[in-house]
């Protein structure tokens, strides 16, 4: 699904959080939904995905006219936010 954070970040996020190694390897392992670490994992992650969010608008809005590769750079930009933005959308709409 477009803009979904991947199982990946959530287990990455999810070993700052937990005390229990078990823990962490329960929910790798699919023994645990990690319902538990939800919370603090998604505001972890918001806080994440609006610096992302702040970092791509500050890059976009800089001048480029002098760069060759000033329509590549501001594509792949303009991409980078895009898939912040859904994905904190898509957070927002799970509280």
């Amino acid at each position: 699904m477009e803009g979904e954070v991947s199982f990946r970040i959530q287990v990455a996020l999810r070993s700052i959080l937990v005390s229990e190694k078990v823990q962490l390897r329960d929910f790798m392992e699919g023994r645990s939904d990690g319902k538990e670490e939800q919370s603090p994992v998604d505001m972890i992650l918001r806080r994440i995905l609006h610096e992302k969010i702040n970092v791509c608008e500050r890059t976009l809005n800089e001048d480029w006219k002098d760069c060759i590769e000033s329509n590549f750079i501001r594509r792949l930009w303009g991409a980078e936010l895009r898939v912040a933005q859904v994905a904190l959308e898509q957070l927002m709409d799970v509280m």
